[in-house]
């Protein structure tokens, strides 16, 4: 059991590190009005995690991670995680894959 970057391909029993960097209107990293709320979608569609905050972690000024525990028996395809929050009252949104 490993804990992969997203940028690697996660095998059963592995955990994957999703990271989110977010930017101010200036370009520059920024942290969130409040922690963000991350939603993991299957490789079917289908919702397994969140949406929720619970898990999330500050990693640094703008950069939030979250460890998900993929099981012994993950769906096999590409998953998506969905980042949300608000950055000085406005809504942001990222969605990255991972495999």
């Amino acid at each position: 059991m490993a804990i992969r970057p997203r940028s690697q391909i996660v095998q059963p029993g592995d955990s994957v590190r999703l990271r989110v960097l977010f930017r101010g209107s200036d370009g520059q990293p920024t942290d969130l009005d409040a922690f963000p709320a991350l939603t993991i979608v299957g490789p079917a569609g289908g919702v397994v995690t969140g949406p929720t905050s619970a898990g999330v972690f500050r990693e640094a000024i703008g950069i939030y991670g979250f460890e998900y525990d993929v099981g012994l028996m993950p769906e096999i395809g590409v998953w998506r995680d969905i980042w949300q929050g608000t950055l000085n009252g406005f809504d942001v949104i990222s969605e990255f894959q991972f495999v």
